[in-house]
């Protein structure tokens, strides 16, 4: 949904961009991304999603290369070629390897056009995840891309209560200016080959990695990390600072956390499963991690995100 119909007052449901950002951030923070970058829709001064995703970056200290068409591209008949060439101009002006947050997956696909016109690799060089998980341009492109899934049955499902309570007079813009916007939180990350890279030169970095992401769910501590890892628990944390940004129990955390969401939003298995199956103890502990992690529960969370 754009911008362009808050600006002018028009009830509307809108993604959540500050979590779309936070979720991206993460993404490639924990594949060790130093440098990050951001390709927006056409109307650069309207795209919250790419100020967003600044925001994020500056709170833990990086930076965001935003590209501007108005620098890079010159005036001619394709703007298609042109659009290209000037995403192949600036890609190559980056530090690499880079991580770059698109507006959508059809940015994102046209950059990675362009990332192939040039001698960059994709992800080796220059990951790219789009947004909205687009499964036709998604694995249609090569590499396939990763991706940010809206929670797009749930925006239909409030746009149509919203429209519901206008046509039945339970409300009105003009009477209520302040009444806030529904924000709808992403899915998650449907991560593919675009993103699917370290950008560490760390070995110990990317087997502990590995490791946390096949065995996150059967309940794995830091200590079994670091054996994995043939480091030592204080010598792990250490490694996962200078590189990362986060502690192992902080990515642990990350991805148990993003199996349990797609759980709960894409399944109608019982918290108790979910919990056994997530190396919980019991539906309490599951829910004591749940609400430190996002300051809700998973019940509350189901029902956000399952269209019914």
């Amino acid at each position: 949904m754009s911008e362009k119909l808050e600006e002018h007052s028009i009830p509307c449901v809108l993604a959540d961009n500050e979590a779309i950002a936070q979720i991206a951030l993460e993404h490639f923070q924990e594949r060790g991304y130093a440098h990050l970058g951001y390709s927006g829709g056409r109307h650069r001064d309207r795209d919250q999603r790419g100020v967003c995703f600044q925001r994020a970056a500056e709170a833990v200290g990086l930076s965001v290369h935003c590209y501007d068409r108005t620098i890079w591209e010159s005036p001619g008949e394709d703007r298609t070629a042109v659009s290209r060439a000037g995403r192949a101009r600036w890609l190559e002006s980056l530090p690499h390897p880079i991580g770059i947050l698109c507006w959508s997956d059809l940015a994102a696909r046209t950059l990675a056009e362009a990332c192939a016109s040039s001698d960059l690799r994709m992800p080796e060089d220059v990951a790219i995840l789009g947004v909205d998980n687009d499964v036709l341009i998604c694995e249609m492109t090569r590499p396939s891309l990763s991706s940010i899934e809206l929670s797009t049955e749930r925006i239909g499902f409030e746009s149509a209560r919203l429209l519901d309570s206008l046509m039945g007079g339970e409300w009105s813009p003009h009477a209520a200016p302040d009444k806030p916007i529904p924000r709808i939180l992403p899915a998650g990350v449907v991560a593919r080959a675009s993103t699917d890279h370290f950008a560490v030169s760390d070995p110990d970095i990317v087997r502990a990695v590995r490791y946390i992401r096949e065995y996150s769910v059967d309940g794995i501590g830091v200590e079994a990390v670091a054996e994995h890892a043939g480091l030592s628990r204080r010598s792990l944390e250490r490694h996962f600072k200078r590189h990362l940004g986060c502690t192992p129990l902080q990515v642990i955390s990350r991805v148990r956390l993003e199996r349990i969401c797609r759980l709960l939003s894409d399944s109608d298995v019982p918290l108790a499963r979910i919990a056994e199956a997530g190396g919980f103890q019991s539906v309490r502990h599951l829910h004591r991690f749940f609400r430190q992690q996002t300051g809700s529960t998973p019940t509350s969370y189901r029902r956000l995100h399952r269209f019914e």
